[in-house]
């Protein structure tokens, strides 16, 4: 929050007697929320229909045409995919975009949340977090920290101590090197995982789906680190939040992706890439998703320079066996190649 923001955000407050952020809301606030739910049912029973819809007509299409190669064949997986994508994305988007219009409401209601969930932490119970009932209560108790002035507690749960900076343990942590390149660990709960990773990835995913729908109709091939770094001392997992996400889709979603995980956990990354850009070429991709745009370039770079063994590879369906590859990775990647 900047300071004109929080600036404003004070004046508001004292206009009404400094709130208790236990009771952020008004009746005003919980009637529209009401109605907004409402209507994000009533577009999700919308949004289910058009699809089961369009979907049936298509798998009709395909069974009449796709024969005479007029049309491809449609598959079950396909219409599963679409379907609990435009159905939960709807939901999603529908709820985010009337989030975003009550900012101060929803800020202070995850505030709320965050010091009831952690009050009997140590961390909690030193800043007494059970005594906090207003914003200016919360900035004099809880002064600004950065990862130096919180590492201690952060060390102690991933040596295995419970409740210390947060509630319980965490799922994992991700992690960052910073600019010192000392590794930073940072706690990743439940919630966090589910409305800060995949509730937010979904968003992302329909809003894609609504504005290109084709992206979809091939594969997704998807580079990301590995989701498994290491283990901390109470073996707790480690790693890349964008490996974490992509581990934690169903199976539905996963089927969608060109790269079997597995493949991207390897350390050679040589190896690595050309199996990747291999599968990419015998895939029909139609999107392309990963965190640092360099990637994409380095591996167009690399394709060019390996482009006549992975011709030969294509064309005979057999994975270059040159390559240094686990062997139940060599398995995997060679069962999804095919002569041509």
């Amino acid at each position: 929050m900047d300071e004109s923001n929080s600036n404003a955000l004070n004046m508001d407050l004292a206009k009404k007697g400094e709130r208790s952020i236990f009771s952020p809301v008004d009746s005003k606030y919980l009637f529209i929320n009401k109605l907004n739910k409402t209507k994000t049912v009533l577009r999700i029973l919308a949004e289910a229909i058009y699809l089961i819809t369009v979907e049936s007509m298509l798998h009709v299409k395909s069974v009449l045409f796709s024969p005479f190669g007029i049309t491809s064949r449609r598959t079950l997986s396909q219409s599963i995919f679409r379907l609990g994508l435009g159905v939960t994305g709807e939901k999603l988007r529908t709820r985010f975009n009337f989030k975003i219009q009550h900012c101060r409401e929803r800020q202070l209601l995850l505030l709320k949340d965050i010091l009831e969930e952690n009050k009997d932490t140590e961390f909690g119970i030193a800043h007494k977090f059970s005594d906090i009932k207003t914003l200016k209560e919360f900035r004099k108790n809880i002064p600004i920290n950065n990862y130096d002035s919180l590492e201690s507690y952060v060390a102690r749960q991933t040596n295995g101590e419970c409740n210390v900076l947060i509630k319980d343990n965490p799922v994992s942590y991700a992690t960052t090197s910073g600019t010192t390149g000392t590794p930073k660990y940072i706690p990743i709960t439940k919630r966090a995982q589910l409305e800060s990773h995949q509730n937010v990835s979904r968003v992302w995913l329909h809003s894609i789906y609504k504005e290109f729908p084709k992206a979809f109709d091939g594969t997704i091939l998807t580079i990301v680190s590995p989701a498994e770094e290491g283990k901390t001392p109470d073996g707790t997992v480690y790693g890349s939040t964008s490996g974490q996400l992509i581990l934690s889709m169903n199976k539905v979603i996963k089927d969608k992706y060109t790269i079997p995980y597995e493949l991207l956990t390897l350390e050679n990354y040589e190896a690595r890439n050309y199996c990747i850009i291999l599968l990419g070429i015998q895939k029909p991709v139609s999107m392309l998703s990963t965190a640092n745009p360099s990637t994409l370039s380095l591996m167009a770079k690399q394709g060019h320079q390996w482009q006549d063994q992975l011709i030969r590879d294509i064309e005979f369906g057999q994975l270059n066996p040159a390559l240094d590859l686990p062997n139940d990775i060599r398995k995997l990647v060679q069962g999804e190649l095919k002569s041509n």
